[in-house]
């Protein structure tokens, strides 16, 4: 994970966002007009102030058929007073509003309004609009990061028959704010003077998404070159180590003579942030999904993010600790070349590793650590297919085929160029007629519609793909053939025509290859969680709400699966992205923690006495049914856990956003989930069909997904965040599967079995908590 300290750039990355309207005044009087507002003085109808539907002016309402009208006002300051409304954390606000002036004096007459962002009574800060638009006229403010309130004034003071000032339909919209790193700030360190030796360490903390943060912080003792002194954590109280949450005056004390620390000589003191969020590093860019045709058939992939160049020699030897290229230009910001489809695979691992990420790759059973592979893995050209991709890893990785395709076409935007970026070769790629058949430093040419550079021509670029012909029937996220010789590349290179350097031209080569004209472009998965805010349904018996959490888009598929656990259980076995089965619940909670353990984050599940790490677990801890009632919950960890039955299905039905659908995301089954008659009678990869209302996959069908709850009959009271009964001996499974009936994959149909069971239908899905 990386740490963000007090002297960070706050950063905030480019998504497309959906937003939600959370107040808004039209002055129609509809239900949807919740942002009350007080009029000072009341409404006049013979100097007019107040909503009308006439045509003041020359002007008629903006929305709907009336607006706040404005005139002939006596010289007098007439205003509308809207209160504070609350702005949670974690989301980022924008308010617009339309006014209408008309013939207004600039030197005697005002329109204007003013924002707070405050709980208060003062109105200052006034912003003077345009005094003659004749025209409706549109403000949009994006509010302060972080803001706690909003309160709005709007004021107009002007007097004649010939002047107005018109208002009409105020809105409050939020948005999930992107990913951004906490802020440190006002950082101050004293020591006390009462021989104590404590140091008090004070700061203020801001995370735009609401996170909470591990707080640190570190001594140097040469002028900030090095920070080396790490006090030891038992010796440090208040506001430090895990889960603490946006504020200001946070306080650390640290009791340095306790641990025999010299407080003589002159420090330096950093206070480092983590959220436990890792953003996408400078340089690469978000790819956002869409469908496109290769040629044979329909692709459509999800987002994801790109280097806008080719691997640099330069940061393959920062990480591998060689630079293999050589004669055909050479320097640290040239494109590495001679490397094989088996060195970019360790590089991304040793790479993903040295930022604190989750690798990708997998060999066999090894792992994902390259320094346990055994030291022939990639020097025998058959060994690729012992590689396996965790796709929901947020390492580096290779771009598949399919997704350094669409990325050289210009994704979204493609205006579908011959070449990455244009027609003329010339203008975007170094090829075999003007590149004196040397490589040259990246970026040099024009880039592509997306900003990416150099993807026809220079080096040819490893992707993942096993080589195969091209299917002919639609795919989603296509991860390639899975068998077969050769890896593929793309992109032509140095030496290549103009015919080989084109976005549809492919080579296949041996894994091993490591030709002068061989490298390669990184690429990461975006996260596959997604926000559920809470809310209140009726689960068919009684009112039930939640609170927020994050839930996988997607069931655990096998490579995620073996990625953490080292084995793959599935039946169905050959194609990494198809969901794990034969899990049983133990197996379930076991993956949790383990994963949550690799990540850095606090496991929810202990067994018994045993605590939260599953190598402390007894021998047998999972194979007798009546165990499930020693493991308990940290419902306040921030770790991955399953569902508990009712956030499970308050997410399928789709949150707050629901349309209340027999299926998730649809009332036709064969659009949104694998079952008996569409399937085959096997599992397929997840995400295939349709999503639900928040974008969340396979709900219904492919395979069962274990809950947390203990089965018993629903409560017919009302509940909040309800966990389950407190014993039983049978725990539940929600959304159907593969080989199952329509109305056994119904949203309301409820599995439940013991702890120890599993077939080739029981599977997983995990969530976290929302700070």
């Amino acid at each position: 994970m990386r740490k963000f300290i007090l002297l960070l750039t706050f950063v905030i990355l480019s998504y497309s966002l959906c937003a939600e309207t959370i107040a808004q005044q039209s002055f129609e009087g509809l239900a949807t007009d919740t942002w009350v507002y007080s009029s000072n003085p009341a409404p006049n109808r013979l100097i007019y102030w107040g909503p009308t539907s006439e045509a003041m002016g020359g002007a008629s309402a903006q929305e709907g058929t009336v607006y706040w009208a404005g005139w002939d006002l006596d010289n007098q300051d007439y205003s509308l007073t809207f209160p504070a409304l609350s702005l949670p954390l974690g989301f980022s606000y924008t308010l617009t509003f339309w006014y209408y002036t008309k013939n207004l004096d600039p030197v005697s007459d005002f329109c204007r309004y003013s924002l707070k962002y405050d709980n208060g009574s003062t109105w200052d800060n006034w912003v003077t609009v345009n005094n003659n638009t004749n025209a409706w006229t549109s403000v949009s403010v994006a509010l302060p990061p972080g803001s706690p309130y909003l309160r709005l004034r709007l004021s107009s003071s002007f007097d004649g028959i010939t002047k107005y000032a018109h208002w009409d339909h105020l809105t409050v919209e939020k948005s999930p704010t992107p990913i951004a790193e906490p802020l440190v700030y006002n950082v101050v360190v004293n020591q006390r003077t009462d021989g104590s030796k404590l140091v008090d360490i004070y700061y203020d903390l801001f995370d735009a998404n609401n996170d909470l943060c591990e707080i640190s912080f570190e001594l140097s003792s040469d002028n900030g070159v090095l920070y080396t002194v790490l006090p030891t954590s038992g010796f440090v109280t208040g506001d430090f180590g895990a889960n603490i949450s946006s504020g200001t005056g946070k306080h650390i004390v640290w009791d340095a003579g306790a641990e025999s620390f010299s407080l003589g000589g002159s420090y330096l003191y950093r206070v480092s942030a983590d959220d436990g969020i890792t953003p996408i590093p400078e340089r690469f860019i978000l790819v956002e999904g869409g469908t496109f045709n290769n040629g044979v058939s329909a692709i459509t992939l999800s987002s994801f993010y790109i280097d806008q160049y080719e691997l640099t020699q330069a940061e393959y030897q920062a990480v591998m600790g060689s630079n293999p290229a050589s004669g055909n230009g050479v320097g640290g910001t040239y494109p590495v070349y001679s490397v094989s489809w088996f060195n970019a695979i360790e590089y991304s691992n040793r790479r993903s590793m040295q930022e604190g990420l989750t690798p990708c790759y997998s060999y066999l059973t090894y792992g994902t650590n390259p320094n346990t592979w055994p030291s022939w893995w990639s020097t025998t050209e058959a060994n690729h297919t012992n590689v396996s991709c965790n796709w929901s890893a947020n390492g580096y990785r290779l771009p598949t085929e399919m997704e350094w395709m669409f990325a050289a076409r210009g994704g979204n935007q493609t205006n579908n160029y011959t070449y990455s970026g244009s027609n003329d070769l010339n203008a975007v790629g170094w090829y075999n007629d003007n590149s004196g058949y040397s490589t040259h430093i990246v970026g040099t040419k024009a880039a592509n519609e997306l900003g990416t550079y150099d993807m026809s021509g220079n080096v040819t670029e490893w992707v993942w793909d096993i080589h195969g012909s091209y299917p002919i029937y639609s795919q989603y996220n296509p991860t390639g053939a899975i068998s077969g010789s050769y890896r593929m590349g793309r992109g032509g290179c140095r030496g290549s025509s103009a015919d080989n350097c084109t976005v549809l031209f492919r080579y296949a080569g041996p894994a091993t290859g490591t030709g002068d004209y061989m490298g390669f472009r990184l690429c990461r998965s975006l996260e596959n969680f997604v926000l559920i805010e809470g809310g209140t349904f009726n689960n068919g018996t009684s009112g039930v709400t939640v609170s927020s959490f994050y839930i996988d888009k997607f069931e655990i598929t096998q490579a995620g699966y073996q990625a953490v656990m080292g084995v793959n259980p599935s039946y169905f076995t050959g194609i990494s992205n198809k969901p794990v089965e034969r899990i049983t619940w133990f197996k379930a909670l076991e993956y949790c923690n383990r994963r949550s353990l690799q990540e850095g984050l606090t496991p929810c599940y202990s067994y018994s006495t045993y605590g939260t790490n599953p190598d402390t677990w007894p021998v047998g801890w999972n194979t007798s049914n009546t165990n499930h009632t020693y493991v308990s919950c940290n419902w306040t960890a921030n770790g991955y856990r399953l569902p508990t039955e009712m956030e499970w299905m308050f997410a399928a039905r789709g949150g707050n956003q629901t349309h209340d659908y027999a299926y998730s995301g649809s009332s036709d089954i064969n659009t949104v989930g694998w079952y008996n008659v569409n399937s085959g009678g096997v599992t397929h990869i997840v995400g295939t069909l349709n999503p639900n209302e928040l974008g969340i996959y396979d709900m219904t069908g492919n395979v069962l997904e274990w809950t947390w709850d203990i089965y018993s009959e629903y409560s017919s009271e009302p509940q909040t965040n309800p966990q389950g009964a407190p014993n039983g001996d049978y725990r539940v499974h929600r959304g159907g599967y593969y080989q199952e009936s329509i109305s056994i994959c119904n949203l309301s149909y409820r599995y439940y079995n013991t702890p120890t069971y599993f077939f080739n239908g029981t599977g997983i899905r995990v969530v976290r908590i929302s700070p």
